[in-house]
């Protein structure tokens, strides 16, 4: 999902927000602030436009549409809920030759709401990942269960937000930690934000400012920094993500953000 967000996604922003076992995310009224659409421009003038649809403050819908200088490409994510809980994830992506590859993930839960398991459909074959809430305050999420590179990731958190994570695979392990700014992220007022951000899919409740590696091979390669503007409200307006700043791989993500 979200070829731009993948790329971000290297290393571990793919992990930018998780759940805390203690901290819960009120919800939202019909009041509260939702974030309407985002434009991502990459360093080489490639941009991605999306948008987000809802019903009341549950997110039901994302369209993505891409301009990576082959063509337009498309990728839209369906949000499916039974009653408050959300259930399943559809996933639609659009070649430029108008070809469509359609995936989808089956969310469960335990009797008190957390999400335990997320069971991955993709071309055919289904990836497991599992999600384990540890009496210490951590979470233990194993990304592929039983495959070649089977991934565990323990994740520990502060007000909320992922602070630090240790991820191992084939026995290889790297660590790192992430700071946040003290202002409101876009996605804060969506409902079972909790969800998301164990989903890893949005940074939840305050916006990731760097993440910097701690231990394991490369270090310094790919750590990442993100800088922002705010509306009078407190949410990011515009964004400047830097990856690999300084290395001859390094790369820049700006980002502007629009409000409903």
């Amino acid at each position: 999902m979200k070829k731009i967000i993948c790329i971000i996604a290297i290393g571990i922003t793919m992990l930018t927000s998780c759940e805390s076992n203690s901290v819960e995310i009120p919800p939202a009224t019909q009041t509260e602030i939702l974030l309407n659409k985002k434009i991502e421009t990459d360093d080489e003038g490639f941009s991605t436009e999306t948008t987000y649809s809802y019903s009341g403050n549950k997110l039901i819908k994302e369209e993505a549409v891409y301009d990576l200088g082959d063509g337009i490409q498309m990728d839209i994510t369906d949000y499916t809920y039974i009653g408050e809980t959300l259930t399943r994830i559809d996933d639609s992506y659009i070649d430029p030759m108008g070809d469509e590859t359609n995936d989808y993930v089956i969310l469960e839960y335990d009797t008190t709401g957390r999400l335990i398991i997320e069971t991955g459909y993709y071309a055919g074959n289904t990836t497991v990942s599992t999600y384990v809430y540890n009496t210490d305050g951590t979470l233990t999420h194993t990304r592929g269960v039983g495959e070649v590179y089977e991934t565990v990731h323990v994740s520990t958190y502060l007000n909320g937000n992922l602070s630090s994570i240790s991820s191992t695979t084939q026995n290889a392990t790297k660590s790192y930690n992430l700071v946040y700014d003290d202002k409101n992220s876009p996605f804060k007022n969506i409902h079972q934000a909790d969800v998301f951000r164990t989903l890893w899919y949005f940074s939840i409740p305050n916006n990731e400012l760097s993440s910097t590696q701690t231990s394991g091979s490369g270090m310094g390669q790919f750590d990442y920094t993100t800088t922002y503007t705010y509306t009078s409200d407190n949410y990011p307006l515009t964004s400047m993500y830097v990856y690999a700043g300084g290395q001859t791989w390094e790369s820049t993500l700006n980002t502007e953000y629009f409000y409903q």
